[in-house]
């Protein structure tokens, strides 16, 4: 297997951004948020036209904590 980044939290922002990341802007610290200016593939999918939906089972990705919610209809 292969990831973009050796922790969840870089690689799981990189994957939805479309970048390296080390690309994308965060805040900084080891459980970062991807800030806002930051456009994600579910954000394009959602001026497409395009429903969006998330489900996830950790902490780390509650709303309002990773940024990653950004783009998607649904998250949960």
């Amino acid at each position: 297997a292969y990831a973009l980044s050796s922790y969840t939290a870089m690689t799981f922002g990189g994957f939805v951004a479309g970048k390296y990341p080390s690309e994308v802007a965060r805040s900084g610290t080891f459980f970062s948020a991807v800030a806002d200016e930051v456009t994600t593939f579910p954000e394009l999918l959602q001026k497409a036209g395009v429903s969006t939906m998330a489900g996830h089972a950790h902490w780390y990705f509650q709303k309002g904590k990773s940024g990653l919610e950004q783009g998607f209809d649904v998250w949960e």
